[in-house]
């Protein structure tokens, strides 16, 4: 697109600036999650915070203790925006590691396939399609509970 030269946005320049609007809007949340624990907002997880006053106050509002809460409170005061913003944080670690281990084994496994070939490929490979073959999402649950909860756990589940 060349500015000024009085054409309107073709199709292909909306879908560069709805991609460009949508990375911005990520890497937004991304940062805003990471550094939550320096954000002006409530800590949610921080008990000596909480008033029981501040329960049920609407979005856009101030609370009684004084903080301005933009998607309101939970009945017990807590900010439902800095619950969200903490609990991306955890959503985004367990995601971006499942990836790292998830690559890490992947690349293994298919370099070693590679270089070896012959039958030590035929059995990687047959491995992996075993494994491909089972819908993750539906398995992860079911490892999560076998095995003993927490994130690291989440994980390996993914």
């Amino acid at each position: 697109m060349r500015i000024g030269t009085g054409s309107a946005l073709g199709l292909g320049d909306i879908d560069r600036v709805g991609t460009l609007l949508a990375a911005g809007f990520l890497v937004i949340v991304v940062v805003a999650a990471f550094s939550a624990q320096w954000l002006p907002i409530q800590d949610p997880y921080d008990l000596r915070t909480l008033d029981f006053r501040d329960g049920l106050v609407p979005p856009w509002q101030n609370a009684p203790s004084g903080f301005f809460a933009m998607l309101g409170t939970d009945d017990q005061g807590r900010d439902v925006f800095a619950a969200l913003i903490y609990g991306v944080r955890t959503s985004l670690i367990i995601a971006f590691t499942s990836v790292l281990v998830a690559v890490l084994f992947g690349m293994t496994a298919g370099l070693v396939a590679a270089f070896a070939g012959g039958v030590a490929d035929a059995i990687i490979m047959r491995i992996v399609d075993m494994l491909l073959s089972l819908p993750a999402m539906l398995i992860a649950p079911g490892r999560s509970a076998v095995l003993r909860p927490g994130c690291e756990t989440s994980i390996l589940a993914l």
